[in-house]
């Protein structure tokens, strides 16, 4: 099983790019060194997509291999950083699975289900109503006034999404539509100088493309050729406060977890203890790298 993380620097090292967090070279290196951590004490391969600068850094964390693919998005505007994640996969053999890096494979019995089998395609899951009415309606319009309706799969009236966490092909169909689906949206927004000047003030961050542009449209493209979605975690209503104790219940059994949105940054001290005790060589190598970055 190929398991592949997607380091793309530029976001980063634009600083308050996403939720207007700082240092988040150091923070990722501490997330996505946890993460590998994980994969590696259940026996996954695990590699890495990145830029030149990504694999001077991050190559400390111990991946299998370290590909440079991402330098050809050095055009490519900070704010669509979902673009590496799509890179990678785009490079990468069909059945790849491409996590998050605060995304972490606790235990063995989540390879299992990862095999994709008689799917089209996995993903975390199925956005919840709650989350895509707080998220998706705002900006929905913005892609409609500066690209139409001209990509494929790309259906303005849906009502769910998809959680890209977890983001894998088994078919190669859907996986040349979505990247190039991918492209164009992305191609026609940079495009757009009223849908870049909306992102360029948009100083509280709160406009966020990336969801249309990775999930949402992900789940379009799906249901316009029937394609069949492996869920690794099953929303079972719209009871959200239910169904999230169902949720959490389901990811403790299989041992995963997703370090949600911004609160992925909470957890980096209490990833720094366990690192230390538990594995004191990457602690070590990720303290030395920061302190060499710092100097």
């Amino acid at each position: 099983m190929n398991i592949i993380h997607s380091i793309w620097t530029k976001p980063m090292l634009k600083g308050k790019e996403r939720w207007n967090i700082t240092n988040q070279i150091e923070k990722n290196l501490w997330l996505f060194g946890y993460s590998v951590d994980y994969a590696k004490r259940i026996d996954l391969v695990i590699n890495l997509h990145t830029d030149t600068l990504g694999a001077e850094i991050f190559e400390v964390l111990g991946y299998d291999n370290v590909h440079i693919t991402l330098d050809e998005l050095a055009d490519t505007s900070e704010r669509f950083w979902s673009a590496g994640k799509v890179v990678a996969l785009r490079e990468s053999p069909l059945g790849t699975i491409h996590i998050d890096g605060d995304v972490f494979l606790k235990k063995e019995e989540i390879i299992p289900m990862l095999d994709m089998t008689d799917y089209d395609c996995i993903v975390q899951m199925e956005e919840r109503l709650s989350i895509f009415m707080d998220s998706y309606l705002d900006v929905l319009p913005m892609f409609e006034e500066a690209i139409g309706i001209n990509v494929k799969g790309l259906n303005y009236n849906l009502k769910t999404s998809l959680n890209a966490g977890v983001l894998g092909f088994n078919n190669q169909d859907l996986k040349d539509d979505f990247v190039d689906g991918y492209f164009k949206i992305l191609d026609g927004c940079q495009a757009d100088q009223k849908f870049m000047s909306l992102l360029k003030y948009d100083l509280q961050k709160k406009l966020e493309p990336n969801i249309v542009m990775e999930q949402y449209f992900l789940k379009g493209l799906c249901q316009l050729e029937d394609y069949k979605i492996k869920n690794l975690l099953e929303v079972k209503s719209d009871d959200f406060d239910n169904d999230m104790i169902i949720i959490n219940n389901q990811a403790d059994e299989i041992g995963f977890a997703h370090a949600w949105g911004s609160s992925k940054y909470q957890i980096i001290p209490s990833i720094k203890d366990i690192l230390a005790q538990r594995n004191p060589k990457l602690f070590n190598a990720i303290e030395a790298k920061i302190l060499k970055l710092n100097n």
